[in-house]
């Protein structure tokens, strides 16, 4: 999912979070299975957890917002800013404090090793011809191949044997923006490029 975007979807499960050099299949990570989304607001709020995970095993629900990692605020961080400070060595301890309405409670997790099966990661390198609107995009997320009919502000096509579909828009901001936005099996999906290229990095959609 682009960065650009003002919400990012990101798995913190320690030692994997939307770091380049992976690339789509089985991921085998430590830490807590958790999916966060960052609001504009700056709120990283809990989306879906990984099933026996941490996370899940101890209680945490969906809905909450992430407050405070070992007692330190989140507030004014990064989203990489703050897997820094979720993830850690198998084994060890973190604390959340977690906020939901207005409720908060703290939690006590245990890392582990968790494997998660991607059917969509890794980086998106994508080539973009599209005239009046309607057009072509080709290229990859990750290994695998993904191509997509652009007409009317929609994008449509195949990615590993499933039909798949995207907004696609393009404007002139800066020099040629195009984006494609959608859902992938119930996620949010965005990515941004120029000149007839983008180039992003999706993080892992099971």
């Amino acid at each position: 999912m682009s960065r650009s975007l003002y919400a990012i979807v990101a798995l913190l499960l320690g030692v994997f979070v939307q770091t380049p050099p992976i690339f789509g299949a089985d991921v085998s990570v430590a830490g807590v299975g958790v999916v966060v989304e960052r609001h504009r607001n700056g709120n990283f709020e809990i989306i879906d957890l990984v099933a026996g995970g941490p996370a899940a095993v101890a209680g945490v629900l969906r809905g909450e917002v992430i407050t405070a990692v070992d007692n330190q605020s989140t507030e004014g961080l990064t989203l990489e800013e703050l897997v820094s400070r979720i993830r850690g060595p198998e084994g060890t301890l973190v604390t959340l404090s977690l906020k939901k309405r207005s409720s908060i409670r703290d939690v006590r997790l245990v890392r582990a090793r968790i494997t998660l099966n991607c059917y969509m990661e890794g980086n998106v390198q994508l080539s973009v011809s599209v005239s009046s609107g309607s057009g072509y995009i080709q290229g990859y997320v990750g290994r695998d191949r993904l191509d997509l009919n652009v007409f009317g502000g929609r994008a449509t096509g195949t990615f590993k044997g499933d039909a798949i579909g995207f907004y696609f828009s393009e404007d002139q901001f800066g020099g040629n923006r195009v984006s494609l936005s959608g859902w992938v099996r119930g996620q949010r999906v965005g990515w941004t490029g120029f000149n007839g290229w983008i180039n992003a990095y999706q993080g892992c959609i099971q």
